[in-house]
Parts: structure tokens; C-alpha cells; sequence
């Protein structure tokens, strides 16, 4: 009684919290809206917004090859087609207030496809940890090689940085994965009996390196945007990926806040203000929400398709 009335608090706390944030955002875009570049929405700005958006639906196909290592790791026969499908319908549930839809769809489908459920409630688990801790990697490079992200640091925590970026992700992974599994699967006995081991260390290494490359990835989307509103030589690609990463976790950790919405626009304008002024950071965080919203329904429609394609081809 107790866990669910925490639950509930804690929903509330997160949808409190989400309105605040909406909030302060509008009144930033109606209070700087004069000031966005006058560009902004010219038609010259079309193929950057088109190869941001194919950059964007990429992410997609990455997230799934990792997926399916880590099913493969738990010892299921996933196919990388099978795998990118199932993310694309489910992502786009990520838009119903909660936050959670997603998860669930993916789960959802992923049992259609006969995957046993002790795999995919462990991958996902591990794929949750994986991504967070890609996102911790990317703010810690971006406080190591831009002294814009972080301008007081010093050579000394410059060295530290990069010591955090070569021992954290073993440190996590070799610490902390195993009795997370074996406590998850003590809480979770839904999902059927437990006789799973983790996939090997290297697997791992290898599926925090693609969700690491996601985030870079949507920093040279911020990049190439802030190049085609004028910033030029200020554009700044660490700076860039570093406050989208810290957006998208704190928009993630956020419950009720779908898609993290609000919450991600709030601190990017936050954090790229003092060096793109308001204009160009709210054109930035727009733009961003339009791309991945718009990418967003193209992958779901694509899943529709494929998803389509592979039922042909299945005899019945």
C-alpha cells in the first residue's frame, strides 16, 4: 500500500514538475520570440531539416542492432529485422502521458514474436542502464573536450574527466549489472523462471558504444542546425551533445512527462543561451522537438510497413 501510494506521489510530483517546466518554456518562447533568426523557418533551411530527420530515424536502426545483441547475449534467436520493427511501433507510445508506453509495447510485441520473457524484461532493464550510462559518457566528453560546457574546470579535473571516461563503464558494468539482473529477477517473478546469464562483457562494451554514438549523433544534428541558423564558427558540437544528453536524461527521469516534453526543451534553452543567446536557442530547441517528433511518426509508419512486409513473407 505504501509503494503504490509512493508511486502515485511520485507521478504526481513528475507531472507537477513536467507543467512547471511546459510553463516556463512558453513564456521563454513568447518573450524571445522577436529575437529568433529570421531564417529560421526559409526554405533554404529544408535540407538540413530532411538530413537531420534521416540522422534522427537512424538512431532507430542503431537502438535495435543493440537490442538484439543483448537478446542474443540472454540466448534468444532475435534477427536485427525482427528487433528494429518491434522499436519502431513501439516507440511512438512514448507520446501517452505516463512515459512508460513504450516499454510496454515493445514488451508486448516482442512476446508476439516468441521471445521468452525472462530475455526481454532483462535486456530491457540492461538496455536502460546501458543508455543512461551512454548519456553520463557523452556529458562527461563534453566536459572534457569544451571547456564551454563546463567553464571553471580545471586541468586537473580535465584529467579526471577522461579517467571517469575510461574506468566508469567498467566500473558499472562489472559492479553493479549482476546484482541488478538477480534483484530484478527477484521482484519481477512474472516473467518466468530466471536460469539467464548476462551477455559477456565485451557485448556490453560494444552496445554502450552504439547508444554513446546515438547521442553523438544527435549532437551533430544540433551542429548541423546551428550552423544553418548562422552560428557558424560558434557552433559548438560538444557543447551541443553535452546538453542535449543532460536534457534527455532528466526529461527521461521525469515520470508523466511524455517523450520528455517540456522538461527537455527547458533545460537545452537553459544551457545554450549564455552562448547562442535566447534566439538561436530556442530556435534549437524547437527545431529539435519538430525533427524528433516528425522522425518519430515516420519510424512508426515505417514499422507499420515492414512489419507489414515480414508478415508476407512468413508462411502461414
Amino acid at each position: 500500500m505504501q509503494t503504490a501510494h509512493r508511486q502515485r506521489l511520485y507521478s504526481w510530483l513528475g507531472l507537477a514538475l513536467m507543467l512547471t517546466a511546459s510553463a516556463f518554456f512558453v513564456r521563454y518562447a513568447i518573450n524571445n520570440w522577436a529575437a529568433l533568426p529570421l531564417g529560421l523557418w526559409h526554405a533554404a533551411l529544408l535540407p538540413a531539416l530532411l538530413g537531420a530527420t534521416g540522422g534522427y530515424l537512424l538512431t532507430f536502426v542503431v537502438t535495435g542492432f543493440a537490442w538484439q545483441r543483448l537478446l542474443k547475449g540472454f540466448g534468444e534467436s532475435a534477427t536485427l529485422a525482427q528487433a528494429v520493427v518491434i522499436g519502431l511501433l513501439s516507440q511512438f507510445a512514448k507520446y501517452l502521458p505516463g512515459n512508460v508506453g513504450q516499454h510496454v509495447g515493445r514488451a508486448v510485441l516482442a512476446h508476439r514474436a516468441g521471445w521468452r520473457k525472462a530475455a526481454i524484461g532483462l535486456s530491457m532493464v540492461l538496455e536502460l542502464l546501458l543508455v543512461l550510462l551512454a548519456a553520463m559518457l557523452s556529458i562527461l566528453m563534453a566536459i572534457v573536450a569544451n571547456s564551454s560546457f563546463a567553464p571553471n574546470s580545471s586541468l586537473l579535473a580535465q584529467i579526471l574527466g577522461i579517467t571517469a571516461l575510461v574506468c566508469l563503464p567498467l566500473l558499472v558494468l562489472l559492479r553493479y549489472v549482476d546484482p541488478l539482473l538477480r534483484k530484478l529477477a527477484s521482484l519481477m517473478p512474472a516473467i518466468g523462471p530466471i536460469s539467464l546469464k548476462r551477455p559477456p562483457l565485451p557485448q556490453l562494451l560494444w552496445c554502450l558504444l552504439l547508444y554513446t554514438g546515438n547521442f553523438l549523433l544527435l549532437g551533430a544534428i544540433l551542429w548541423l542546425l546551428a550552423m544553418q541558423l548562422g552560428s557558424g564558427a560558434a557552433a559548438n558540437f560538444w557543447l551541443l551533445t553535452g546538453s542535449f544528453a543532460l536534457a534527455w536524461v532528466a526529461g527521461f527521469v521525469t515520470p508523466g512527462a511524455p517523450a520528455g516534453l517540456g522538461i527537455r526543451e527547458t533545460i537545452m534553452v537553459t544551457l545554450l543561451e549564455p552562448a547562442y543567446g535566447p534566439g538561436a536557442a530556442l530556435s534549437l530547441a524547437l527545431l529539435l522537438r519538430l525533427i524528433t517528433s516528425l522522425g518519430d511518426a515516420l519510424a512508426f509508419l515505417a514499422g507499420l510497413w515492414l512489419n507489414r512486409r515480414q508478415r508476407s513473407r512468413t508462411p502461414a
